[in-house]
């Protein structure tokens, strides 16, 4: 639903119709097939706008609202995507972990998953209003959208970024139905060139290219992608040529070498998968599921603790992302 102030759900298909309830910007409906809609007309900010009334089944979109009536809307305000993101939706999540316990963390009040379900609709939940989702995450992170025109003058250089200027020579993978499918492997310098490790894409049954992505100098080590499915972000440490999972998805590291922050968009779920922990110690740290927007783009920094995060809405996700203009959010770690 993309009618930014509310729609209507009307017992009747006119706008005489007994109002059932007023659906909030981004609920989701279903709607019920019929022989043909009514057409009909409304003002809209003073002008005219033609449409039909379709009979629709409310999905579960608010914690303090019935769910799952029917009811007939103006069809002129449905879409099936959105442009923006309810202000009120940046915080749902599925799940929370945490790294430090080991556990999925029980939160009472916050995952709908189980209410879906009871609608008949197995989705993830998206856009609804949930403010037990957002105090959940008072002592974690917290998210607002923001102008990115407002900000970006105070992004800051990272030491931390990714030096990209050395480019590894790639060669065939020797085996022959590697070679075959178009795998291939590179060397990489260690201890100050006096050896080398052998960096080869993943030839097993879920084969994958194995992306160098740069060196940091401020960890003297290499990263390069791991296993696809789950996004791995592998560190390689300069000196010894030792590996070690470092992240999953787009990482980012704070200026000043507190914080390490992931994310990415799960292949077979409509979840982000986010997580924040301290670089010194990352089994200190929170992996969240959330389900209302997933990244498109590289973090930014404006303090130690602040970042700029361009994302768009969940259910956009199998569009080609750059031909939308990416939502800022400004993201504040509270750990």
């Amino acid at each position: 639903m993309n009618a930014k102030s509310g729609l209507k759900l009307r017992a009747e298909a006119s706008l005489e119709g007994r109002l059932i309830e007023t659906l909030p910007y981004g609920a989701q409906v279903i709607i019920i097939p019929a022989e043909k809609g009514v057409r009909g007309s409304v003002l809209d900010n003073g002008s005219r706008v033609e449409g039909s009334w379709v009979k629709v089944k409310t999905l579960f979109h608010d914690y303090n609202a019935s769910s799952g009536n029917e009811g007939f809307v103006f069809d002129y305000y449905l879409s099936k995507h959105l442009d923006d993101l309810p202000a009120e939706s940046l915080h749902n999540f599925t799940d929370i972990y945490s790294f430090e316990e080991q556990t999925e963390l029980d939160i009472p009040s916050v995952n709908a998953r189980d209410e879906l379900y009871k609608l008949g609709t197995n989705c993830n939940v998206r856009y609804e209003y949930n403010p037990a989702a957002k105090r959940a995450l008072a002592d974690i992170i917290q998210f607002k959208t923001v102008d990115y025109s407002d900000y970006k003058e105070r992004v800051l250089l990272n030491p931390y970024k990714l030096d990209q200027s050395f480019v590894p020579k790639r060669f065939p993978v020797k085996d022959s139905m590697a070679a075959r499918e178009g795998f291939t492997q590179y060397y990489l310098p260690i201890n100050k060139g006096r050896d080398s490790v052998l960096v080869k894409d993943d030839t097993g049954e879920w084969g994958s290219v194995t992306e160098y992505l740069g060196y940091i100098k401020e960890l003297d080590a290499y990263f390069a992608t791991g296993f696809a499915e789950d996004q791995e972000i592998i560190k390689i440490d300069q000196k010894t040529g030792e590996r070690s999972l470092f992240a999953n998805g787009n990482f980012s590291i704070s200026p000043e070498g507190t914080f390490l922050v992931s994310a990415y968009s799960e292949i077979f779920d409509q979840l982000t998968a986010f997580r924040v922990s301290f670089l010194d110690d990352k089994k200190k740290g929170f992996e969240i599921k959330f389900t209302s927007w997933f990244p498109v783009g590289a973090l930014e920094w404006i303090s130690e603790r602040e970042f700029l995060m361009p994302v768009l809405p969940m259910d956009r996700r199998n569009e080609n992302p750059d031909q939308s203009e990416p939502i800022y959010l400004l993201g504040q770690i509270k750990i």
